[in-house]
């Protein structure tokens, strides 16, 4: 810091002189970080409300006022950076526009605005002496450039009032004085300019009888904005005799520092044809659902229909099975009975007659029987019960034990999952896939059987995946559908025997138990039937 007794000093003539100069300045000395004040202009002194006396002596710091205008407080850092500017290149130098506020006689504060600059006074030996430090008031051009502003905003913002596609009007005071109405607005009524100054409900009168009057009077209220869709209103270009659908926006509208609002800013928006359309949608869907509810009462009628049906052709079968067991159990018993009688009389050809009489009555009696199942499996129990299906399976295996020991098979059961169903039909079904799985295996190729479980979710639902894997001779995977059919076969009676009912059972079976069953194949690779139950 310079040594303030070998500092210059001005004399009185300085001074004077200076104090005699028209702007708003002050005199500092060269004493940074401090620059005392040394002299001050009139107009300096009432720009900053204070006497000579509380300046002089005193760091411009100490009397400088805050900087205001911007997010952090940045007046001193500009100051002291000017200065700075000044001593280190002895040239003005100049600050931007800056926000002052200045505290008033009743304790509030006053805004102001300066322009700011800083300018050297020079020794002989070219060594900044003193620094002039200006601080002109602008705060009316500031006041009367932000007033242009403002206006300009006015206009603009009336411009786009005036000009907006849709209809806008201001409505003022508890009878909602019109008090302004772009053009789309009055098209909307089908009236002139004339209605600025009247009352809204003498101009609109249809939109009083549908509660438009409350919803206004609750925006005034209560501050908040309203809404109100596709309200009819005859359309004003069009006569009375045409109603348009309109949307509105009812917005409170407060002067400065008022609590409730005086006015309310209305936006109406035709959407006639978006209304009309949307009454016709409904029109149609109406009509669709009668024409759906109609079908579906007939589909019902018609599937209640199908039950009887198929319960008569069920219970036919059932008849028609049982009547026919006896005379097939008399025509194996008298086959029987006449070939021990002819038979040292038989000779090859009669031999070969009887044989296949006896193959055709056996073949005959197990599709009756399979007609039977059938029948049966369409009488459920009254109510499912939980079933291990590890049990079932084990059950199974036993039952078929001599026929896998023939074959040589191997099979691997998984642990399996316990689920809600009817057991017999559930050993029934197993010990038809398990039981093809062992027939429809490959000539001199040992029986390869997998069955396995896993959960899975479809939709939403969860399901258990009971899947009997086979190394069996396979089928082409388009008669995937056709080997649910009842009497359908893909091999001849000659290679495999069977009624061609089996499949159907099991399909049955599956659907009494609200699941599906699907099947892959590969011919010479075997097949995989899964059995998708609910969990």
């Amino acid at each position: 810091m310079p040594n303030d007794s070998i500092l210059p000093q001005p004399d009185y003539f300085t001074e004077a002189l200076f104090e005699a100069l028209p702007g708003s300045c002050i005199l500092l000395q060269n004493n940074a970080p401090l620059y005392t004040v040394l002299a001050a202009t009139p107009a300096y002194l009432a720009q900053m409300g204070c006497r000579k006396e509380a300046l002089l002596g005193k760091s411009i710091f100490e009397i400088a006022p805050s900087c205001t205008d911007s997010h952090s407080d940045t007046g001193v850092h500009d100051l002291t950076h000017s200065l700075a500017q000044v001593l280190r290149f002895r040239k003005p130098h100049a600050l931007p526009v800056q926000r002052y506020d200045i505290a008033g006689a009743d304790e509030g504060f006053t805004k102001h605005y300066r322009r700011v600059s800083n300018r050297p006074v020079l020794s002989p030996d070219g060594k900044v002496a003193f620094i002039i430090h200006t601080a002109e008031d602008i705060s009316p051009e500031v006041s009367a450039m932000e007033q242009d502003e403002k206006i300009k905003g006015l206009k603009q913002a009336y411009g786009l009032f005036m000009q907006a596609p849709f209809a806008i009007y201001m409505l003022t005071g508890p009878h909602f004085r019109i008090d302004l109405a772009n053009p789309p607005a009055l098209a909307h009524w089908g009236k002139s300019s004339d209605v600025l100054g009247q009352r809204y409900f003498d101009v609109v009168p249809d939109l009083r009888e549908q509660g438009f009057s409350t919803l206004l009077h609750d925006v005034l209220q209560t501050g908040a904005t309203r809404h109100a869709y596709e309200v009819p209103l005859p359309r004003g270009q069009a006569g009375p005799e045409e109603t348009g659908y309109f949307n509105y926006v009812c917005q409170p509208f407060r002067q400065p520092g008022a609590m409730l609002p005086e006015s309310v800013l209305v936006i109406a928006i035709d959407v006639t044809r978006q209304a009309i359309a949307c009454r016709k949608i409904e029109e149609v869907v109406a009509h669709r659902t009668r024409e759906l509810s109609d079908i579906n009462r007939a589909l019902q009628e018609a599937n209640q229909e199908l039950k009887r049906s198929n319960a008569n052709l069920e219970e036919f079968a059932y008849a028609a099975s049982h009547d026919l067991q006896e005379p097939v159990r008399k025509i194996r018993y008298f086959t029987s009975h006449l070939k021990k009688q002819l038979e040292n009389k038989l000779y090859d050809g009669k031999a070969h007659s009887f044989e296949r009489i006896e193959t055709a009555t056996q073949r005959m009696g197990s599709l009756i029987d399979d007609l039977m199942q059938y029948a049966h499996v369409s009488q459920l129990p009254h109510e499912m019960a939980p079933v291990d299906l590890n049990l079932v399976v084990q059950q199974v295996l036993e039952d078929l034990e001599l026929h896998i020991q023939q074959k040589g098979a191997v099979v691997q059961v998984h642990p399996l999952p316990v689920v809600k169903g009817y057991r017999c039909q559930l050993q029934q079904l197993f010990q038809n896939l398990v039981g093809n799985a062992l027939k429809y295996s490959k000539p001199q190729v040992p029986p390869h059987i997998s069955v396995s479980a896993v959960q899975q979710e479809c939709d939403g639902r969860h399901f258990q995946a009971i899947s009997v894997r086979d190394n069996g001779i396979g089928f082409p995977q388009e008669y995937e559908a056709k080997i649910f059919q009842m009497f359908a076969r893909l091999h001849g009676k000659a290679e495999f025997s069977g009624s061609g009912v089996g499949l159907a059972i099991v399909k049955k079976m599956v659907e009494n138990h609200h699941g599906i069953i699907q099947v892959r194949s590969v011919p010479g690779a075997g097949s995989t039937f899964t059995v998708w139950l609910p969990a």
